[in-house]
C-alpha cells in the first residue's frame, strides 16, 4: 500500500494515483499528461507500462493570425522539428 504523502504539484499526484492503480488493480496506467521534461517523464515511467502524448492538429491554420496558436511560444511544428 502507497503511503499518503504531501503532493507538490500534478505529476506528483499522477504519479501516485498511477501507483495506486498498479497496486491495487489488475490495471495497467496510461498517463497522458502532455508535454513533459525528461526528469518528469523519468518520474512516471516506474508506474506507466506506456505513456501518451497526442497531437491534435497539424494544420498551419491554427498559427495564422487570430487563430488560438497565434501568440504560442513554440510556433508550428517547424518548431518541434527544427525547421
Amino acid at each position: 500500500m502507497v503511503k499518503i504523502q504531501r503532493l507538490q504539484n500534478h505529476l506528483e499526484y499522477l504519479a501516485y494515483a498511477c501507483q495506486l492503480v498498479l497496486e491495487e488493480t489488475d490495471l495497467l496506467p496510461h498517463a497522458n499528461p502532455g508535454t513533459m521534461a525528461r526528469r518528469e517523464i523519468d518520474s512516471l515511467k516506474p508506474f506507466n507500462p506506456s505513456m501518451g502524448l497526442m497531437l491534435e492538429s497539424t494544420s498551419d491554420v491554427l498559427w495564422a493570425e487570430g487563430g488560438p496558436h497565434e501568440f504560442a511560444p513554440a510556433n508550428g511544428l517547424g518548431f518541434a522539428y527544427g525547421l
